[in-house]
C-alpha cells in the first residue's frame, strides 16, 4: 500500500481531518473520496484501509455501510473498549467483581452497594443482573435526538459534549438499533 496522505490542517479529537466548504464543515477524507471517485451515497461511510483517520489518500479509502465499517473495526481490533478500557468507566474490574460477590453472598442491597462504591443504583443493578453489558443509560428521547443529529452530520465529539457522555457511548447509540 502506498504511503498515507496525512491531512495537515484541523482535525477532530479522533484525528479525522476537517475542512470548511461553503460555510459547512466536512471531513477531509470524505471530500477526497468524492473528488477522486464519486458522490457518496446516503447511508454510506468512507472507510480507511490504513486505519489512519487523517489519511486522505484515495487509494486507502473505500465505501462501506455502517455494518461494513463496524465489521472492519472488529476485524482490526479497534472496537474493544469494554470495562476499564472505556473512558467513562467509574469502576475497575476488581470493584465490579467485588460488587457481584457481595451481592451473591446476600444481605446487601443495590442501594448499599451503590453508596459504598459511589455509583448509581441502576449501575449496580446492571452489574448484578446483566454482567456482560454495563453502560450508562440515556432516555430514549435523547437517543433519538442523538441519532437525528448524527444523521445531519453533527460530529460525535460535539454530541458527546452536549449530552455529557463519552464518545464511545455516542458510537454505541449510532451503531446499534437498540440501546439500553
Amino acid at each position: 500500500m502506498k504511503n498515507c496522505w496525512n491531512w495537515p490542517r484541523r482535525a477532530v479529537k479522533k484525528g479525522y481531518g476537517q475542512m470548511n466548504i461553503d460555510g459547512k464543515t466536512v471531513y477531509a477524507h470524505r471530500f477526497f473520496y468524492e473528488l477522486f471517485y464519486s458522490r457518496i451515497p446516503d447511508g454510506y461511510f468512507v472507510c480507511h484501509r490504513c486505519d489512519n483517520p487523517r489519511c486522505v489518500n484515495p487509494d486507502h479509502l473505500f465505501l462501506g455501510t455502517q455494518n461494513d465499517n463496524i465489521q472492519d473495526a472488529i476485524k482490526k481490533g479497534r472496537l474493544n473498549n469494554a470495562g476499564e478500557r472505556n473512558g467513562m468507566a467509574k469502576l475497575n474490574e476488581e470493584q465490579v467483581d467485588e460488587i457481584r460477590e457481595r451481592y451473591e453472598r446476600g444481605n446487601v442491597s443495590y442501594s448499599t452497594l451503590a453508596e459504598k462504591f459511589g455509583v448509581s443504583y441502576s449501575l449496580v443493578h446492571n452489574i448484578v443482573k446483566n454482567p456482560k453489558k454495563v453502560t450508562r443509560v440515556l432516555p430514549q428521547e435523547q437517543v433519538d435526538e442523538i441519532r437525528t443529529a448524527y444523521s445531519q452530520r453533527i460530529f460525535e465529539s460535539e454530541l458527546a459534549e452536549e449530552y455529557g457522555v463519552h464518545e464511545n457511548t455516542i458510537n454505541k447509540i449510532i451503531r446499534y438499533k437498540t440501546y439500553v
